[in-house]
């Protein structure tokens, strides 16, 4: 019988000791009796105590979140003061993955460790599974190539998933997008700022950058702040590389959450699309992690225990030693000094992509003239000008 240490998930910064007939890795996912409670929980390398009466461990499941993530988890406890069993529950946020497992005494496979280091068991159904999600995933990417190159124009050719019905599409960079694709290649080993003006095509150069990490077959992680945004760059995915991405965020039904947190895990060839939550999954083989809108304010969680999504993003980056892409037509002060000081990589793109122009601003200082209420004679010439063209005029007030 070997003693294993256990960090069940919830209130604990404490790993408990319990029994098992397996010598198991760090990691793995086991369920285990606490109290009159059963408990979700992570086998951990702490040290485990031999010399009082042990309870067995109730269930192994064919899960091991990996190094990376424990790696992570510690860190983010470190970091915010909160026990790591609390983080842990973000991580194992998905219940009903595991609630068809069966016990340790029914009959189940034997579970030789190495397999845990490969997130792989002799369970069938788990082996087939990651078979069938690699598979797709890697058929959705195969014909993705780079179809020409030359100094004023970059075109991929990708037949997605959708060949069979003659579906072909094109990812083009032009201009200032070349020089900033060029530059996040020659910076891989740190942070990237891509900072451009709106309508500068910030996004098919991350998603050129995304291709780069699909053809190596690996996971990517497309962060947005709000889940109202996340629509949009799926379909714009859907039409760039013809497949789907996977959606995690607190709207997804519980069904679809089960099935990206086992994709994450399973690895294979895939793009996760989610808010910040999605920093917490189990990815076995994440690539690239994509920050859109870095500067937004809504990637600090500000209920229960306090983190800015953007900055946990550079961190998992750095434990995983994958490029991590900023992306913001306004980048926060903290990320633009970063990139000034040679700290992070960085690429300007100023000019807008086909015959869209960027507006006319004008910046009126209210003290220098003399009227009554908050709309100016400058702003009111301009909106009585635009009724008289049988336009429309918006104003916004804070």
């Amino acid at each position: 019988m070997n003693v294993v240490s256990v960090l069940p998930a919830g209130p604990f910064d404490s790993a408990f000791s319990y029994e098992c007939n397996e010598k198991l890795l760090s990691g793995v996912v086991v369920e285990v009796p606490f109290r009159k409670q059963r408990l979700l929980g992570i086998v951990t390398d702490d040290d485990v105590k031999t010399d009082i009466k042990l309870k067995s461990i109730n269930k192994i499941f064919p899960y091991n979140i990996g190094n990376a993530s424990l790696e992570f988890l510690k860190w983010m406890s470190n970091y915010t003061l909160i026990p790591r069993g609390n983080i842990l529950k973000m991580i194992l946020a998905e219940k009903s993955v595991f609630s068809s497992q069966r016990d340790v005494g029914s009959n189940y496979a034997s579970l030789p460790s190495k397999t845990y280091a490969d997130c792989i068991c002799n369970c069938e159904a788990a082996s087939t599974l990651n078979m069938a999600l690699t598979v797709l995933a890697s058929q959705a990417f195969t014909h993705a190539k780079a179809a020409s190159t030359s100094q004023s124009h970059l075109a991929y050719d990708l037949e997605g998933s959708e060949a069979e019905n003659g579906a072909s599409l094109k990812l083009e960079l032009r201009g200032g997008q070349l020089e900033a694709i060029k530059s996040i290649r020659n910076n891989r080993n740190r942070p990237f700022l891509l900072h451009g003006v709106t309508g500068s095509g910030k996004t098919e150069v991350y998603l050129s950058a995304v291709m780069d990490a699909l053809k190596e077959n690996r996971q990517v992680l497309i962060l947005f702040p709000e889940i109202a945004l996340t629509n949009q760059i799926v379909d714009r995915i859907e039409k760039y590389f013809g497949i789907r991405p996977v959606v995690w965020n607190s709207i997804v039904t519980h069904k679809n959450r089960k099935e990206a947190w086992i994709k994450a895990i399973s690895g294979g060839t895939g793009i996760f699309v989610g808010a910040r939550s999605a920093l917490f999954l189990p990815f076995r083989d994440l690539g690239m992690i994509v920050v859109d809108e870095e500067h937004d304010s809504s990637y600090k969680q500000e209920e229960g225990w306090f983190y800015n999504a953007r900055d946990m993003a550079i961190v998992l980056g750095h434990i995983r030693k994958i490029p991590v892409i900023l992306s913001s037509a306004t980048p926060s002060l903290e990320s633009y000094v970063n990139a000034k000081s040679g700290k992070y990589g960085y690429a300007f793109m100023e000019s807008r992509i086909g015959a869209s122009q960027s507006p006319s601003i004008h910046l009126i200082d209210m003290r220098q003239s003399k009227f009554d209420g908050f709309i100016s004679p400058v702003l009111l010439r301009a909106i009585k000008n635009t009724i008289a063209k049988g336009e429309q005029s918006l104003i916004y007030l804070n």
